[in-house]
């Protein structure tokens, strides 16, 4: 078999919901082809007329002379090669109609396997995510969907040239049983000999391929994503050998599976010219058939032969490929149908305000590997009012941002808003209550003007504006020669670092968020871009509730609570002079 009841239950549920396209781009290549078979039964009584022969054997001749019969005497020939130009006609138009529905059949699929698991990743587990490699997850999306859509297409290939198989072999059978019966067990002999090695063989190197893709994707992604350390440290040599490494390992995989899988096709002709001596010997020495008189019987095995074998040579080839694509099906449905724990946004009550504040109660964080971050963590976040948090780099900071924004749970204690625990609320009404500025600005390949729409997508030019200018956006973007329209580059590389945080502060203030969290926000920068974030910063503590993440003490002069997150994981409120002391007096550090 060429796919288990595992296997079969797996296409069930990757092509749910498609079973109606499907039937009808069954049916047109069915109809076409019987077109094909039809046309083929015609060139026996088409040889019989340009060779004089009237009484044509077998059960075949005796169908398709009782057709022509039908015809007009005078017209015989224009009427067979007519019927034949019908047929073939016929075929071609319904193979254009098939190939087209083929296409957008997979390329729908594709479409939506992409888009299913874009938003498995999107909403997947936080923590889950931080472990996969983006250049795999973008292979995954991008690709593994392409390819996965391609196996289809493989798929459908292989059932019309079974279906052509099927035909053609009953034209044979009609046409000389005995024949076709010693070619169709030879056919078999030969189909069921190479098919549990060819099978095998082809997933495996499916396997080593998608591997090979993931890890050359992988690589090349890294490499631009580190471009700046690979140039500082010349490390370009060593990138460009490890990457050349998985390269010629494709090259050769692909190559023998190209030989491989091409091969049968390739014997075409040898196997046909074996195939037609073999019948004549069998007609002529064990039948005792006169080959003269059966010269259009044997005109037509050697057409339909020819079509015959090409299309078991595509069949054993198609097999191949089909095996060597199941592992992008396999990994897509995995992905879709096995997924990690997924963020459920719109679970629990409606959360339209942070009432007093919110409370870290007890609050305890441990990552899966054990390592302890947080223990009996207490903090204060009043409304209205702006609380610091210090500590040394590394020390968790930034996981207190995680745990306020629900990317990550507590393993103890308890993270309060009114009087109820966080994880009771809508975690979509939560996150549109906050704004978080990260320490390295997250940019969108977009125009200054879309990344701080981004904030808040249906806002109008004029809101988009007002936040510009409020986060100091204003003061460069007047002077760039396309304004607010200017394209960012990936991950705003045509900015600079001050430059990149001012949109991403300007994002946030379009939010209009009850809660702002500045997550070492200025740690990266330069002085002059330092001081206008800050002045920023101080407006919006005028506004709304800030929570500040900072190792700077300049950047949380103006808080009100100020709590140091110890190296045991705990917190205490302390002074700013406190802070100050503790950081060794460095009152600017």
């Amino acid at each position: 078999m060429i796919l288990d009841n595992a296997k079969a239950a797996r296409l069930r549920r990757l092509y749910a919901g498609y079973g109606p396209h499907a039937a009808a781009l069954f049916v047109v290549v069915l109809a076409a082809a019987f077109a094909e078979g039809l046309g083929f039964a015609m060139i026996m009584p088409l040889f019989g007329h340009v060779l004089g022969v009237d009484a044509l054997p077998g059960e075949l001749g005796r169908q398709t002379s009782e057709l022509v019969d039908l015809l007009p005497s005078d017209y015989r020939l224009e009427g067979v090669l007519l019927l034949l130009a019908v047929a073939f006609a016929m075929r071609g138009g319904l193979l254009v109609l098939a190939g087209g529905m083929k296409i957008h059949f997979t390329m729908r699929l594709r479409a939506d396997w992409a888009r299913r698991l874009m938003r498995h990743y999107l909403t997947a587990d936080y923590v889950y995510l931080t472990g996969q490699k983006q250049g795999v997850v973008a292979h995954n999306v991008a690709n593994e969907t392409f390819r996965a859509g391609r196996a289809t297409t493989v798929l459908l290939d292989f059932i019309a040239q079974l279906i052509l198989a099927a035909i053609l072999s009953l034209v044979l059978l009609f046409a000389q049983w005995q024949a076709a019966l010693a070619v169709t067990a030879a056919g078999l002999a030969v189909f069921y000999t190479v098919r549990r090695s060819s099978f095998g063989y082809s997933l495996r190197f499916g396997r080593k391929r998608q591997k090979l893709y993931h890890a050359i994707t992988a690589t090349a992604a890294e490499a631009m994503a580190t471009v700046r350390q690979i140039k500082l440290f010349g490390l370009e040599d060593r990138s460009e050998v490890e990457l050349g490494h998985r390269l010629d390992q494709h090259t050769r995989a692909e190559t023998w599976f190209s030989v491989f899988s091409d091969l049968p096709n390739n014997l075409l002709d040898f196997t046909l010219v074996a195939a037609v001596a073999v019948i004549l010997l069998t007609l002529s020495h064990a039948f005792a058939v006169d080959l003269k008189a059966t010269l259009p019987l044997i005109a037509t095995f050697a057409v339909v032969l020819y079509r015959l074998f090409g299309t078991v040579g595509f069949i054993i080839s198609r097999r191949m490929k089909l095996a060597s694509t199941l592992p992008s099906l396999v990994l897509v449905d995995n992905l879709l149908a096995e997924a990690p724990r997924q963020e459920d946004l719109d679970a629990g009550s409606p959360l339209s305000d942070l009432g007093e504040g919110i409370v870290f109660d007890k609050v305890d964080f441990s990552y899966a590997d054990g390592v302890s971050v947080l223990r009996d963590f207490n903090v204060r976040i009043d409304q209205g009012r702006t609380t610091a948090l210090i500590g040394p780099s590394g020390g968790g900071k930034s996981t207190v941002a995680d745990l306020l924004t629900g990317l990550l749970a507590p393993t103890g204690g308890r993270i309060m808003v009114g009087g109820r625990e966080i994880g009771q609320f809508r975690l979509r009404d939560l996150r549109r209550l906050i704004g978080y500025v990260s320490q390295e600005a997250e940019l969108f390949d977009a125009t200054i003007a879309e990344n701080i729409r981004a904030g808040w997508p249906s806002a109008g030019d004029d809101e988009v504006l007002r936040a510009a200018e409020a986060a100091h956006v204003a003061d460069f973007a007047r002077h760039l020669p396309e304004g607010y329209e200017t394209r960012v580059g990936e991950r705003g590389v045509r900015l600079s670092g001050g430059q990149r945080q001012r949109i991403a502060i300007a994002r946030v203030i379009l939010r209009q968020p009850k809660l702002y969290i500045f997550d070492e926000a200025t740690s990266a920068l330069d002085h002059e871009s330092e001081q206008l974030i800050r002045d920023a910063m101080r407006v919006l503590s005028a506004q709304a509730t800030v929570f500040i993440i900072a190792h700077r003490l300049t950047t949380i002069e103006h808080a009100d609570a100020i709590y140091r997150l110890a190296p045991d994981g705990r917190a205490e409120e302390v002074s700013f002079e406190e802070a100050a002391i503790r950081a060794g007096g460095a009152g600017g550090g």
